[in-house]
C-alpha cells in the first residue's frame, strides 16, 4: 500500500476539524495571520534551538532572532500588517523575558545532548504504510537515562502541576517516547523534561526610586524544569489511536478526491478564545477559492524534511 505520512500536529488538527485539516495538511494552505501565542512559541523554540544546537549564549540567540525578525518586518517580508503585528508582539514578549532567559541554565546535570531539532520518521509498528514523522526539541541523557526535553511557553495563570499531569496522556509526549526508544534502544527511557517559560514580567520599568526597576516575578516563577514519567501502557494506546486516525485521514483524502467532502466542525468558527473569527471562517463561508488569496493564506512551512530511519 502507498505510504501515508502523519505527524502528531496533523493528527490533532484532524481530530478538531477534518475540513480545516485538509486545507492545512493536504492543500498546504495556512493563514498569514497566526495566533500571537503561537508566533511567540515558535520564536522561543528557535532561540532555545540556537542555544543548544550551536552553543551560543542565550543572549546571542535572542539578539540573532530579534534582529532577523526586525529585518524581515522592515523589508516587508511579512505580507500583511496583521502578520507584522503578530511578529512584533512576539519580539516584544521576548524582550520582556530577555533578562531571565539570559540567566537560563539546566537544573539537572545533562550527561550528553544527543540531538536538537532533528527530524526523522518511522513506520507504524502495526501498519508499515503509515509513516510517523517526529522532530524532538532536544534529546539528552540525564541520570544515564534518555529524556525528551521540550521547550514550552505558558500563560501566567497556567497551573503547572495540572499541566504536567495532563501531558501524561498527550499524544505528542507518548508518540515521541515510542520513537525515541526505538531510535536509542541502548538507553532506558526516563520520560519528558519540560523547559517551561511563563510569560511574566521579570522587572518593572526604571524609576527614580528604583533605577534598575523592581523585580516583579522571580526566576522560579518564570523559568522551570519539570520531569514527567511516561507510562508504557499509555504509549501503546496512543499508537493505536494514531493508527485509527491515520486510517481515517487516508480515507478522507480518497473521499475528497472522489467528491465526498467531510463536514467542518462549526464549533471552531469562533476562534481560539471564542471572541474572533477562526482563520478559515471566511473560506468555509464563502468558498475555497479564498485559500489561494495570497493576502490571506500562504504555503505551509515544511517542518519535516527528513530521511527515513533504518
Amino acid at each position: 500500500m502507498e505510504k501515508f505520512m502523519v505527524n502528531v500536529s496533523s493528527v490533532k488538527s484532524f481530530l478538531k476539524c477534518r475540513r480545516r485539516w485538509y486545507y492545512e495538511w493536504v492543500l498546504d494552505r495556512v493563514p498569514r495571520k497566526g495566533q500571537k501565542a503561537l508566533t511567540f512559541g515558535k520564536l522561543l523554540h528557535e532561540v532555545f534551538e540556537a542555544h543548544f544546537k550551536t552553543g551560543i549564549s542565550m543572549k546571542s540567540a535572542i539578539d540573532l532572532h530579534i534582529t532577523h525578525l526586525q529585518e524581515y518586518v522592515g523589508t516587508e517580508g511579512a505580507d500583511t500588517q496583521e502578520e507584522r503585528d503578530d511578529i512584533l508582539a512576539a519580539v516584544a514578549d521576548l524582550e520582556t523575558l530577555r533578562e531571565p532567559l539570559e540567566m537560563w541554565k539546566d537544573q539537572y546535570v545533562v550527561g550528553r545532548t544527543l540531538e536538537v531539532e532533528e527530524a526523522y520518521e518511522f513506520p507504524h509498528p502495526k501498519d508499515s504504510s503509515i509513516i510517523i514523522r517526529i522532530r524532538p526539541d532536544r534529546v539528552a541523557t540525564i541520570f544515564n537515562k534518555l529524556f525528551h526535553i521540550q521547550n514550552r511557553s505558558l500563560a501566567p495563570g497556567k497551573n503547572i502541576g495540572m499541566y504536567t499531569q495532563l501531558m501524561q496522556r498527550d499524544m505528542h509526549e507518548l508518540i515521541y517516547a515510542w520513537a525515541l526508544q526505538k531510535k536509542y534502544p541502548e538507553f532506558e527511557y526516563g520520560g519528558t523534561l519540560f523547559n517551561l517559560v511563563r510569560k511574566l514580567k521579570y522587572r518593572s520599568k526604571p524609576t527614580k526610586a528604583e533605577p534598575e526597576g523592581k523585580i516583579m516575578h522571580g526566576l522560579p516563577e518564570i523559568l522551570g524544569q519539570y520531569m514527567m514519567h511516561v507510562d508504557e501502557e499509555q504509549v501503546q494506546k496512543a499508537l493505536d489511536d494514531l493508527l485509527w486516525v491515520a486510517q481515517e485521514m487516508r480515507k478522507t483524502v480518497k473521499d475528497w478526491e472522489e467528491g465526498r467532502f467531510p463536514a467542518s466542525n462549526r464549533d471552531m468558527d469562533a476562534g481560539f478564545f471564542g471572541n474572533t473569527k477562526d482563520a478559515y471562517f471566511e473560506v468555509l463561508k464563502h468558498g475555497e477559492h479564498l485559500l489561494y488569496d495570497d493576502a490571506m493564506f500562504k504555503p505551509r512551512e515544511v517542518m519535516y524534511p527528513v530521511r527515513e530511519e533504518e
